[in-house]
Formats: structure tokens, sequence, C-alpha cells
């Protein structure tokens, strides 16, 4: 080896001694004594939890049991580590402390807390007269009823329900769950974590970043469930697909309506739901929750007639709730299966205990195909059946409003629509709002 060779090695063994001291006095003297070797090795490189009471990096794990690296240790690790090292180290800092999943923190007085908000919340507020512009396009015409965006009483179905909804996988997508249990999804995650230049690493940042890259399923926001019941004020209401929790939220936040049912195929969610009514302490409402399907459920055996059907069903096969064979995106592969099947059976066995006067909320849209110019048709074939039941009216929809800044208010407003069919006459609406019923 030439001399000149000798020396360019002796350079670069000193730069790297230079890099891995900075990096120590920057962040940490365990990053040089753990973290850098032992990013150039793909093995596995520590015990876990499980066999060592001793924690990898737990200077970079906060006080709610998850990555937590501030400011001036992040733009340290991101100045001495490559994109590929710096992605490596998060991971392995969740696979050796086992972490969970970066589920919103919401303590039980928290939820109780949003709660109480809910129940102060004057949804008159909401509801405004505009323009409305849907997703989709539609035969059947919107109206000009719509409700404001709020996102108050969110966090209280999360200590019940949170991990459950973890598991709902997207059509072409894995769980969030499973995302987090898999070190290459793990990677698309914290990729676009650095691809967006935070300032921080925290629980927040990393929840987001999973929903954006990833998958997280929409949550229903229990201040429009409050907004529609305050609307149509019915007493008595029949959840044709209970879901995760957040239109019976609604309903115990809301003055008027006293019962409540809701039906689901998912046992988990029916134990979770009591849980919840339990712990909103309502005791002035009646709730009775029943695991079963709704195009199957006797209906006979309630005890009394209801004034509002509530049917928010599945969007086909994009959310997959379970893989169990209850679930409607096993039952009914095919959209006009899925409809005449599941959507229509089920409002046509409930239609005969609603009472007269009450009110269908059938809240779905279309969905987009494969290919962004494809619909899936769902919903005005669901409605022309509605309306051959017996003394039903399709009188208009109520504009559940969405967040899209490329429509100014000006303009009118984004929605996704709530389909309004009543059974004779309806008792709770201004007809000039929704135009001349069918």
């Amino acid at each position: 080896m030439s001399i000149n060779d000798q020396s360019k090695m002796e350079k670069s063994t000193r730069a790297k001694r230079r890099k891995n001291t900075d990096l120590s006095s920057a962040v940490d003297p365990l990053v040089t004594k753990q973290i850098v070797p032992r990013l150039k090795r793909r093995k596995t490189i520590a015990p876990t939890l499980s066999s060592s009471p001793s924690r990898f990096m737990p200077e970079f794990i906060g006080q709610d049991n998850h990555i937590n690296i501030g400011k001036t240790a992040w733009h340290a690790l991101c100045a001495k580590l490559n994109r590929r090292e710096l992605v490596e180290l998060l991971n392995r800092i969740v696979d050796i402390n086992d972490l969970e999943p970066p589920y919103r923190m919401t303590s039980t007085e928290q939820a109780w807390s949003d709660f109480q908000a809910l129940k102060s919340l004057d949804t008159i507020n909401l509801v405004h007269v505009n323009y409305n512009h849907a997703r989709m396009s539609y035969k059947h015409p919107l109206s000009l009823l719509t409700v404001d965006v709020n996102n108050i009483g969110t966090r209280v179905s999360d200590p019940y329900f949170q991990k459950i909804r973890f598991t709902c996988k997207g059509s072409r997508v894995i769980s969030p769950k499973e995302s987090w249990s898999d070190p290459i999804a793990r990677k698309a995650i914290f990729n676009h974590i650095i691809d967006q230049n935070v300032e921080f690493v925290d629980r927040h940042v990393i929840r987001k970043a999973l929903g954006t890259r990833r998958y997280i399923a929409a949550q229903y926001r229990p201040a429009l469930a409050k907004a529609l019941i305050d609307y149509i004020q019915p007493t008595s209401i029949l959840d044709l697909s209970f879901g995760w929790g957040d239109r019976l939220i609604g309903f115990e936040a809301a003055k008027s309506a006293k019962h409540y049912i809701g039906i689901d195929p998912d046992q988990r969610v029916i134990e979770a739901g009591n849980t919840l009514h339990k712990a909103l302490k309502q005791r002035s409402k009646k709730v009775a929750l029943y695991c079963a399907q709704a195009e199957s459920f006797q209906y006979e055996m309630l005890d009394q007639k209801v004034d509002m059907l509530y049917f928010a069903p599945p969007p086909f096969n994009d959310e997959r709730y379970t893989d169990e064979s209850t679930q409607a995106y096993l039952r009914y592969t095919s959209e006009h299966a899925f409809v005449d099947h599941f959507i229509v059976k089920a409002v046509t066995a409930a239609w005969r205990v609603l009472n007269d006067g009450g009110v269908l909320a059938f809240d779905m849209g279309d969905l987009r195909g494969s290919n962004r110019n494809e619909q899936k048709r769902f919903v005005d074939r669901a409605l022309n059946a509605f309306k051959q039941l017996p003394d039903a009216y399709f009188i208009g929809t109520v504009g559940a409003r969405i967040n899209d800044r490329a429509i100014k208010d000006q303009y009118g407003a984004r929605i996704d629509p709530i389909w309004l069919i009543t059974k004779g006459t309806p008792h709770f609406v201004d007809q000039a709002l929704f135009g001349k019923s069918e």
C-alpha cells in the first residue's frame, strides 16, 4: 500500500471518529456506544423487553411510553445519521422496546370532559343554508341544509373503541395495527416524517404520519350525530350499523332522545358500547345493543316503535372491520348484492318499527373505483328501493360538511350527503328548505 493510500485511510478513519464523537456529545454518550456501531449491522442487536428490564435508548422514550425525541436531539440525529440509519434507529426503538401503536392519548377523565363539552354544544350554530357540492354525482337532488365540521366529542370513544378502530383494514391496505407491527410499513411512516422536516418526533407526529402514509379509518363525528338528532327531535332511535359508538355519543349528548337501540355483528363493539354507556352516566337514557346482522334481525322483538332510523352502513369493502363471516362485505361481494340484500333488506325490515311521521337518515355516499374516474354506485339504487316502502317520501338531504379548501364559502360547501326519507308526513322539517317532496 502506498504512503498516499495510507494517508487517505487515516484521514477517513479520523473523520469517522470525529463524526461519532460529535454525535455523542450532541445527543448522549449512549449514541456513540449503542447507535453508530450497531447501525452498520443488520442483525438483531438487543434482547426484547420481555427478556430484559432495561430499555433501548430510554432518553428517546417519553412519559407516555412512546417515542419522544425533542427538537435539539432530533436535529442532532438528522445531522449525524443518514436517512437509512435514522429510519433503522426509529424501527429498532419500536421493536426492542415493544412500543404499542401510536394511539391518541385520551384518559377517561379527558373523555368525560370532551363529552361535557359536546353536551353543552349548541348545534344550531353548526347548521346553515348553503349551496352544496358532493364528492360524487347523484340522480337524486341535494338540498341546502349544511352541518359544519366540528370535532368536539371525537375523543369520547377513545378509551373504549380506539384499539378496535386500529384493527380496521382498507380494501387495499392493512390495518394501522398491522402496519405498526411491520418494519417495512414503519419505514414508510418514518420516511414520511423525515420528508416533512418536522422539528421533533412524538406520538402525535407518528400517528399523523401513519394516517397519511398508511391508513387509519375515518371516525364519525359525534357533533354531526347530535346536530342531526337535535334537528329531527326524535325520542327514540334505531341505529342499524352501530359501529364505533360515535352516534351513540351524539344520542347521549342530545336532549330530546331518550331511547337508543344499536345493532352490529361485531361483538367487540357491542361490549365496548355497553361500557361506554355506563361510563357516560346518562341515567335518563335507555340503551339496548344487539350483536346481530341488521338485515336478519328480528325487529318484532323490540318492545316499542322508534322515531328515527339512523343508518350509516359500512362503505362496501373499503372498510373491513373484521374477517368474520358476519361482515356484510364478505356476505355480499358485488355492489348490487350489497345494496339489495344488505342495505335495502335491513331498511325494509326496520321500516315496520318506524313510527308514522318518523324519518330514515341514510348516511352513505358512492365510492371511487380503482380508476379515479370510476364511480361505484350504491345510493340511487338504494333510494329508489326506499321510495317503494309504504308511505315513504324522499324529502332531501342534510349535507355533512367536509374539510376542503378548494371550494370557498361563496361558492358553496363541499359535503357528504345524508339522505332523508320520511314515513308519512314529516313533522320536523321546513319543506321550503328541502324543496318539493317526491
